[in-house]
């Protein structure tokens, strides 16, 4: 039997809709069934209550960038096998002084 790929999925700006997304993802039977989720970037509530929900800031964009680079280090370290992305804020990465 093989073992199933690891799949990273970046949260996105975690004061948006991405965090919901990639959870969901994560938990879906279907998804399980075809490789093992990582997430990355803030996903549990107590993880979100730093966030005002829909307010684009520096630090929601600091945090989605910073989930990108940790989920990409992996990747090339062969920690996981491929990666999705949430959704970013270019305001929010703009805010904290990111280039996208």
């Amino acid at each position: 039997m093989s073992v199933p790929p690891r799949i990273g999925i970046t949260t996105g700006d975690p004061a948006g809709i991405g965090p919901e997304i990639a959870r969901k993802a994560a938990d879906d039977p279907r998804v399980r069934a075809a490789c093992e989720p990582v997430l990355y970037g803030p996903s549990r509530e107590e993880e979100l209550a730093a966030f005002a929900p829909g307010q684009a800031s520096a630090e929601s964009g600091r945090a989605a960038y910073e989930a990108i680079v940790r989920a990409v280090e992996d990747a090339r370290a062969g920690r996981i096998a491929a990666l999705a992305t949430g959704p970013i804020s270019k305001e929010a990465f703009a805010l904290a002084g990111l280039p996208w």
